[in-house]
Parts: C-alpha cells; structure tokens; sequence
C-alpha cells in the first residue's frame, strides 16, 4: 500500500513503518525480541529467531508453522551450518 508516494506497511503487527510497536517514542531505539521458537521435525530445538526471520522461512518453504509462537524447519540444518550459526 502507498501513503504519499512513500511505501507504507504498518510495520509488522500494526506498528510504526520501522517496525515499532505502536506508542513506541522515535528517540527510542526498537530492537524485537527473538520470540518466535525453531524445532525440526524430530522435536530437537534450535533456538528462537527474530518474527521476520520466520515469516521469510515459511514464505521461502524452508519452515512451516505449527504454533502460534513455533515453526518447524523443512530441513534442519546440517553439522557446518550448525557450527556456523554459533560463532
């Protein structure tokens, strides 16, 4: 959607257009949560990741959802990218 020739999405979730939540002050930096919980068919968890991250996973067919606050990866990630994603 558009709103004076300037992209406008409401955020995620209804908030401000960079991502505040709504009655957030501009001077205060926003910084989401990693609320949104990652496990792999077999039930092994790999963490929380950013509401974002998990809409482009499910999106991109990587993920799908099986909670409100929990998605599933489609493929679980192998021993390097494991040890990628600690450091």
């Amino acid at each position: 959607m558009r709103k004076n020739s300037v992209r406008y999405d409401g955020g995620f979730y209804g908030g401000a257009p960079d991502g505040r939540p709504p009655g957030k002050d501009k001077s205060e930096k926003y910084i989401p949560e990693k609320n949104i919980k990652v496990v792999d068919e077999y039930g092994n968890d790999y963490g929380a990741t950013w509401p974002r991250r998990a809409k482009g996973l499910i999106k991109s067919g990587r993920a799908r959802e099986i909670g409100e606050n929990i998605i599933c990866l489609t493929r679980p990630p192998n021993k390097k990218e494991l040890q990628a994603m600690e450091h």
